[in-house]
């Protein structure tokens, strides 16, 4: 999602209104891969491996490929945020 084209005057309204639309379904999208605590946990558990240099998940493990997912989500999750605040 470009969130640069959201704050541009010429865009017309509907095309925002549509942009703020499908914010919200990737919000939703977002929590359907987990409920807060757990997001909260795994966004602890990451940091904490990153800070101890202990993340060893091997490029083609499942908790790799979870951990990736997880990003790419939160990626979409923070421009949503930012076009519906």
């Amino acid at each position: 999602m470009n969130t640069s084209l959201f704050h541009d005057p010429s865009l017309p309204e509907e095309i925002k209104e549509q942009m703020r639309a499908e914010s919200k379904a990737i919000i939703e999208k977002f929590f359907d891969l987990a409920h807060l605590h757990e997001v909260k946990e795994m966004l602890n558990e990451i940091k904490e491996q990153l800070i101890n240099k202990s993340f060893n998940h091997k490029e083609d493990s499942i908790a790799y490929s979870n951990t990736i997912y997880f990003f790419e989500r939160l990626d979409q999750l923070i421009d949503a945020v930012y076009i519906l605040r």
